[in-house]
């Protein structure tokens, strides 16, 4: 990992906490969240608050951060506003390929797709294998919101209910 990138990890990081204190009345100081990957056990993987009745996640790009707390599963990424570097195919059902190309900025709204099917395998509605097979639209019990700022395409996507 790139200093930048560590920073901007860390950075995020400091907000998820901050998120789970506003969320639950508490301090940032006394948040504990941890990663552990639940293939290898690894330092990564979804993130889980420890003692709190909260969901966190967060996502880091180019300096800068989006972090989430919620009382439910969360997840959000976000990227900088580019073109996919990665097969359509990989990313989408055929409908909602129909569905960005009749859009008026079709890489703006692929896109978008993108990062909300980050945010939804973040709180583990669905995984990168499942992307061009699972519709978004499908998935109705999570609800899956824009969060674009100028430069970036984010996403926030939470569970109806726990």
């Amino acid at each position: 990992m790139r200093p930048a990138q560590a920073d901007d990890f860390v950075a995020a990081h400091l907000l998820a906490r901050i998120c789970v204190a506003e969320l639950v009345g508490g301090s940032a100081a006394d948040v504990v969240i941890t990663q552990t990957c639940a293939t290898c056990g690894g330092p990564h993987g979804q993130p889980s608050v420890t003692g709190l009745p909260a969901y966190v996640s967060w996502s880091h790009a180019g300096g800068h951060i989006l972090a989430a707390a919620a009382d439910r599963p969360v997840g959000v990424d976000l990227e900088p506003v580019r073109l996919l570097d990665i097969d359509r195919r990989l990313v989408a059902t055929a409908a909602e390929l129909a569905v960005v190309d009749a859009a008026d900025d079709p890489g703006i709204a692929l896109l978008r797709l993108w990062v909300a099917k980050e945010a939804l395998a973040k709180l583990a509605a669905l995984t990168l294998d499942e992307f061009a097979a699972v519709s978004v639209g499908s998935l109705t019990d999570f609800a899956v919101r824009s969060l674009d700022y100028p430069g970036f395409v984010a996403a926030l996507a939470v569970a109806a209910s726990e």
